[in-house]
């Protein structure tokens, strides 16, 4: 049987963001993704030597519009929380960091927007910085939207 369609979108988001790199015109080379919840920790801590570390996750609000003949327009919200460090302890050096974070996950996703065929698009509808106070940890949570039509009963 077939995986579900949800998650071969997810994978697809990782392998977006795992060629993330300085050699393909981006501001950094990838340190690790991981598409489990359970890695905030990690990132917001900071532990990992792995960084730009990026955590792909399908987030609770969905959105399901049915049109006739079993079809269905499905949007699936995800959360792309990217961690890294400044170079430096000063606001212009965190938002920089934020900044190119931001802009590499949206180069990322935009190189196939119907991630491999199974979506009709994907867009982002939101972006948000995070800082570690006292500290050169930065978080740029980027939001969503993958759509996709498929049938009614075949997820």
């Amino acid at each position: 049987m077939a995986e579900p369609i949800e998650y071969d979108i997810l994978l697809n988001l990782k392998t977006a963001l795992e060629a993330i790199s300085i050699a393909g015109g981006y501001h950094h080379d990838v340190g690790a993704v991981s598409v489990d919840p359970a890695d905030h920790t990690e990132a917001l801590l900071g532990t990992s030597a792995q960084v730009p570390f990026f955590i792909v996750e399908i987030a609770t609000a969905r959105g399901l519009q049915y049109f006739p003949a079993s079809q269905l327009l499905e949007r699936i919200p995800v959360d792309i929380t990217a961690a890294h460090n400044a170079e430096q302890l000063v606001q212009t050096a965190r938002l920089q960091t934020f900044q190119r974070l931001a802009a590499d996950i949206e180069k990322a996703l935009t190189v196939d927007v119907t991630r491999g065929g199974r979506a009709t698009d994907t867009r982002i509808v939101d972006k948000q910085m995070f800082m570690s106070v006292g500290g050169q940890r930065v978080l740029a949570v980027v939001q969503c939207e993958v759509r996709l039509y498929r049938e009614y009963g075949k997820p």
